[in-house]
């Protein structure tokens, strides 16, 4: 769930209302008495995710404005171990700052088992609207997370069917 809100009770007593992402394993093997097995909160808006193996990589971006992010705009991969999905945990996490939270935005990716390809416009640059892709490296069958090269592109990449790896 993206932008996920509840109510959190603080020591004095008093109550407040919190937007973040949550990710939430179901059973679903009984359609008639679905439950839930575990469950993990994200900072931010969730941008994309993927599944590799026992592995679910998030992309989440935080503005700085919503509730436990970072103070400055950053877009952040974390790789999730849910093997048990009773015991989600967080394997590695890459936090990328971003130039300005208002013209920067969710990323979106592309996965295939050895890089993940993240992307997204740029707006109102000096150089005029371009994309910029970030390559992580997700070789790593346990989740382990190493930032690769940067490629600036003309051009608006808004979703990962602009996106695909050839060679």
């Amino acid at each position: 769930f993206s932008e996920w809100g509840k109510y959190v009770a603080h020591d004095d007593g008093s109550w407040e209302w919190v937007q973040t992402s949550h990710l939430e394993a179901l059973d679903v093997g009984d359609a008639s008495d679905i439950r839930s097995l575990g469950a993990f909160e994200l900072p931010g808006y969730i941008a994309d995710s993927r599944m590799v193996g026992d592995v679910i990589y998030t992309v989440t971006f935080e503005d700085g404005w919503c509730w436990d992010c970072a103070s400055e705009a950053q877009t952040t991969v974390t790789s999730l171990a849910v093997g048990d999905p009773a015991r989600i945990g967080v394997v590695d996490r890459l936090a990328i700052a971003e130039p300005d939270a208002y013209y920067s935005w969710n990323r979106s990716i592309t996965v295939t088992k050895a890089r993940m390809y993240l992307a997204g416009t740029e707006w109102w640059s000096n150089d005029g609207d371009h994309s910029t892709i970030r390559v992580v490296d997700v070789s790593d069958a346990g989740g382990r997370l190493r930032l690769g090269t940067t490629v600036e592109v003309e051009g608006q990449i808004h979703s990962r069917w602009q996106m695909d790896e050839f060679e």
